[in-house]
């Protein structure tokens, strides 16, 4: 793309099964260092704590199962959640210095990603930031449960 002499690129880039993969304990440890009022936290512990399933395989029902990820699909609060933990990988990326972005005229910071649901785009000059994104990225997944859908990363 090029824009009054600016040359740059938007890459997206898609998270595998997002909301599968999300680790309860970095729900709370998110929801701790963004001083959320404990009181909310809590009920989150609540809805996020113990749980565990049971399958019916050949019409006997199984031994529990423990479910220590997974943000809920299909409740209220979900996509919210996720909003809060994804914002975690925006606020590093936002303050790693190596990752450049681009400068948009007026606007006094540079931009560097664009985030939408599990989607994540970002926007530079050069290749290299997109390369020191998908290091965040991989960090970000080791605490978090994260991974890149590699089926849909692009490549150069």
């Amino acid at each position: 793309m090029e824009l009054n002499d600016i040359s740059g690129m938007l890459i997206s880039f898609d998270q595998e099964k997002a909301f599968d993969r999300v680790e309860h304990e970095f729900i709370i440890q998110v929801l701790r260092a963004m001083n959320f009022p404990s009181n909310f936290i809590r009920w989150i512990e609540i809805i996020y704590t113990n749980i565990s399933s049971k399958v019916i395989i050949n019409g006997a029902l199984s031994d529990k199962i423990e479910i220590t990820r997974s943000i809920r699909q299909g409740c209220p609060i979900s996509m919210s959640i996720y909003a809060v933990i994804i914002e975690a990988l925006a606020c590093k990326v936002r303050r790693n210095n190596n990752i450049q972005g681009i400068q948009i005229p007026n606007h006094s910071t540079n931009v560097k990603l664009f985030q939408h649901a599990d989607d994540c785009s970002i926007i530079s000059t050069n290749l290299t930031d997109y390369e020191k994104l998908l290091e965040e990225f991989k960090q970000f997944g080791l605490v978090s449960g994260s991974k890149i859908n590699e089926n849909k990363k692009p490549k150069f």
